[in-house]
């Protein structure tokens, strides 16, 4: 699924929940948009070389992960992703850790 089709459904899905705003009940909904940069293989310097295709760090990837879940947020919008293994890899961690 292409980006542009996600963040196309996302809009949809945010625009069909305002014009029916008026029909739910009063409640707070947190949108959120974060850059997670370079969420994919990247070059990167490890151990001051540099590294063709390497992934996200750990220690990284752990700091996304609570800065997500402190976000709250209802809808959720990422920038900077690498395919759909890397949405599911952060996903599957997310779910994991609670």
């Amino acid at each position: 699924m292409s980006r542009s089709f996600r963040l196309l459904t996302c809009l949809a899905s945010l625009a069909f929940l305002t014009a029916n705003a008026t029909s739910l009940p009063a409640e707070t909904l947190r949108v959120a948009t974060y850059n997670v940069q370079n969420y994919n293989l990247e070059f990167r310097y490890i151990a001051n070389q540099r590294e063709p295709e390497y992934p996200k760090p750990e220690n990284e990837k752990t700091s996304l992960r609570f800065i997500i879940r402190a976000a709250n947020a209802d809808i959720l919008a990422l920038q900077e992703t690498g395919g759909e293994e890397f949405i599911n890899e952060l996903r599957r961690d997310l779910e994991r850790e609670g």
